[in-house]
């Protein structure tokens, strides 16, 4: 599977990683979620909107697996936490990628750009999780 403009991709997560999206106030951490998708969008031409719905309090047993693209409205929804890899993931499917290359793409990305947060996480059927989400489920 070939990730479109794959080097600029990976310019801009590296910018993305720089911010250190897992630190700040909710609404700091959306901030930096916009700024990349507005990157994207403008690397890719396109006009994709971003929505959350995430809780306001964190909560360490909320997933983003509910998130999606809504094709209707050409729009990401991340649902339940901000996840990297799950806003790639649903980014790749604005980019008309399928599932399994969607998974395959954002994980390939998360994995070069955050190594040391990926040799955290542990993949099942193709899904990144924390290890306290499977014993915690």
């Amino acid at each position: 599977m070939e990730i479109p403009k794959r080097n600029e991709v990976i310019v801009l997560l590296q910018e993305f990683k720089a911010t250190n999206p897992w630190q700040g106030k909710i609404i700091e951490r959306k901030e930096k979620f916009i700024f990349l998708h507005k990157k994207l969008n403008e690397l890719f031409g396109k006009n994709v909107k971003l929505d959350f719905d995430i809780p306001t309090r964190f909560r360490r047993w909320t997933n983003s697996g509910n998130s999606e693209w809504d094709r209707v409205e050409n729009k990401i929804i991340l649902r339940g936490r901000l996840s990297v890899v799950t806003y790639i993931h649903e980014y790749f499917h604005a980019l008309d990628f399928n599932q399994t290359d969607a998974q395959k793409g954002a994980t390939e990305l998360f994995k070069e750009v955050f190594p040391e947060k990926y040799e955290k996480l542990l993949n099942r059927m193709g899904m990144l999780i924390k290890e306290w989400f499977v014993f915690k489920h």
